[in-house]
């Protein structure tokens, strides 16, 4: 959810750092690891349906499978946001100095 907001202050920092455009490079790493998010996703649901019993196909699912739908629904996402929004606030520092020196930058370089 975060990524558009960081992923453009890495494109504005990196135009004026550089003095280039790269955008494609880092579309590159973007899309990396936002398969390597969907393997995760899918890795997680697997990993929690076996523990809990889950039955595929099945027309009632067992008390814990339906504890482990609940958790891989709400907590698990809810725990990871967590920690994303951690690591934002923590790591992210867009002032709107910044902001403002870095669009200043691009205009001065004409990219």
């Amino acid at each position: 959810m975060l990524y558009p907001v960081v992923f453009s202050q890495v494109i504005d920092e990196s135009i004026v750092n550089y003095e280039q455009r790269r955008e494609g490079i880092y579309n590159g790493v973007l899309n990396f690891f936002k398969n390597f998010g969907k393997l995760l996703q899918a890795l997680t649901l697997a990993i929690v349906h076996e523990l809990t019993g889950f039955v595929e196909g099945a027309s009632t699912q067992p008390p814990l499978a339906l504890i482990g739908i609940r958790l891989h629904m709400g907590l698990i996402p809810a725990i990871l946001m967590a920690i994303g929004l951690l690591v934002f606030w923590k790591y992210f520092e867009l002032t709107p100095e910044k902001a403002k020196q870095y669009k200043e930058g691009i205009i001065k370089l004409k990219l």
